[in-house]
């Protein structure tokens, strides 16, 4: 990743070919962090459950 001047940086913004700025790109990415995080929590939910609703515990 190449860090641009700012002033380049204020003419890709004018331009509006750079939509995100830095901070709303942190926020995004959070966001998508939390989605990834609801994804697989409900997959682990629906594997590990069985039909009738209760919980299917392992044992070794």
């Amino acid at each position: 990743m190449t860090s641009k001047s700012s002033a380049e940086t204020t003419r890709l913004l004018t331009n509006g070919t750079m939509p995100l700025l830095d901070h709303q790109t942190m926020v995004w990415g959070n966001s998508d962090l939390i989605k990834q995080l609801l994804i697989i929590l409900t997959e682990n939910a629906i594997r590990y459950t069985l039909n009738e609703g209760s919980v299917l515990i392992r044992t070794r």
